[in-house]
């Protein structure tokens, strides 16, 4: 279950070694404020679309099917990628700025694809502009955490073969506000061409604007029966 307002207050000189009040409010209002946008995804999130992916199964040793969905809260003005593991349900949390970055990312990453392809060879390079700081919010068996600091995600473009050139998005491990030996870190999520085009479709100003309008005429219809 989600804690109160109260409990983060209370746990912040325990989490962090603060010695002064200054940072004590720092790290508290950041703590709040990202338990307030969690709390409200439920009833606030509008889902931007679903992206088709892959990541690497250990125990059949190959890549499989993995999809993750790209969301947004109007309200906070910020996007999300939602993506699931066997015990986690995480939201990475995206600026609207970082997000018009990712559109060049991956503009990057196709022209590198076809350059590769072109030239009949093989590469492995983190992408220009590709790397994030990010704030995350997990649930795990019902309750939830925060991260205690950013978490670095990654885009790279990763050659399986000469012809086969894929886009990565990888993150660094991050510890829980409430304990650190509480963790977690995103799946791999390796896509090809075509998913790479999906998400650049799904995360693109007409895409947004779109769902947009759709989430507000439902809304303004919801408000007549008030």
């Amino acid at each position: 279950m989600c804690k109160s307002v109260g409990f983060y207050i209370w746990m912040c000189p325990r989490i962090f070694p603060i010695k002064s009040k200054f940072k004590l409010m720092k790290h508290a209002i950041t703590i709040l404020a990202l338990m307030i946008s969690t709390v409200s995804f439920a009833q606030d999130e509008l889902v931007l679309g679903q992206v088709t992916a892959l990541e690497w199964n250990e125990v059949f040793n190959q890549l499989t099917d993995k999809s993750f969905l790209v969301k947004y809260n109007p309200k906070e003005s910020k996007y999300y990628i939602k993506v699931d593991d066997w015990m986690n349900k995480a939201w990475i949390h995206f600026s609207q700025k970082e997000l018009e970055s990712m559109r060049t990312v991956i503009d990057k990453y196709q022209e590198w694809n076809n350059i590769a392809i072109e030239n009949n060879t093989k590469i492995e390079k983190d992408i220009p502009g590709g790397q994030y700081r990010c704030n995350v919010s997990w649930n795990a068996a019902d309750n939830w955490y925060f991260s205690s600091g950013f978490m670095n995600v990654n885009f790279k473009i990763f050659s399986q073969s000469t012809k086969r050139h894929q886009m990565l998005i990888s993150s660094s491990k991050v510890s829980s506000t409430e304990n650190e030996y509480i963790d977690f870190k995103m799946p791999t999520l390796y896509l090809d061409l075509s998913h790479a085009e999906e998400l650049k479709q799904i995360i693109s100003q007409e895409n947004i604007e779109a769902k947009l309008s759709a989430y507000n005429k439902e809304k303004a219809n919801e408000d007549l029966f008030k």
